[in-house]
């Protein structure tokens, strides 16, 4: 369980300062907020506000991530966290924890491949091999 907050400010604003390379594709909104959802950082700035709360007795007034392009011209974008992403984090983060709990208190860890699933192709493909077959006048 880590939150560093790079910049916490008592008058309730917490930031997190992030670098960037992002590789065939713009360093624009949709980047960034992907980045904040595929790397958690609403729930690790979650865990910041739960602290800030614990120490001031009150919630964050605002909370946000400031990520800098690590290329030239190392563009600049601020992202808010809206209170409902960091309330989402924070069931993600209990989630998390307690089966932390219940690998500890069983001693069983399980891993990559402990439950079997299919591998279904989604509808697009479906519908696009469909169409390139009947032209092809093969029959599926």
């Amino acid at each position: 369980v880590l939150a560093r907050p790079d910049q916490i400010d008592f008058s309730g604003v917490l930031t997190d300062y992030k670098t960037s390379a992002p590789t065939m594709q713009p360093f624009n909104e949709r980047y960034v907020d992907r980045e904040i959802l595929d790397r958690g950082y609403h729930m690790q700035m979650a865990l910041a506000c739960e602290a800030f709360e614990k120490i001031t007795g009150s919630w964050p007034s605002a909370t946000g991530l400031v990520f800098q392009l690590k290329r030239p011209p190392h563009h600049v974008m601020l992202r808010g966290i809206s209170d409902e992403a960091l309330q989402f984090g924070m069931r993600q983060n209990q989630r998390a924890l307690k089966q932390y709990r219940e690998c500890l208190d069983s001693g069983d860890w399980p891993g990559p491949g402990a439950h079997v699933g299919t591998f279904i192709l989604p509808e697009w493909k479906v519908e696009r091999l469909t169409e390139e077959f009947q032209e092809m006048g093969i029959s599926i």
